[in-house]
């Protein structure tokens, strides 16, 4: 399963939505989570919705099996492969 992060913003949300073209399993990572407007897109075409946010550590749903998407440019995870518990991850 890949997660999204960055999923509302102008990248984050084409890659997003080809990845659900392709009907890949994917989790998009969203302040706010489901009850924000930007994710009803997403959940109509069968994303799943996580609410956090990477200012606080503890938000990101933690799973194994979730492949790190980001599509901003984030310093603040520059090696994201141990700050974020050993995610695969890929800078988009």
């Amino acid at each position: 399963m890949d997660l999204v992060v960055g999923a509302t913003g102008t990248v984050g949300k084409q890659i997003t939505l080809q990845l659900l073209e392709e009907k890949r399993k994917m989790r998009a990572l969203i302040r706010g989570g489901r009850e924000r407007a930007e994710a009803k897109p997403f959940l109509d075409l069968g994303a799943e919705i996580a609410d956090g946010d990477l200012t606080a550590p503890d938000t990101p749903p933690h799973a194994p099996e979730l492949t790190l998407l980001f599509a901003p440019p984030l310093p603040c995870l520059t090696g994201a492969t141990t700050a974020c518990g050993g995610w695969t991850t890929m800078a988009c």
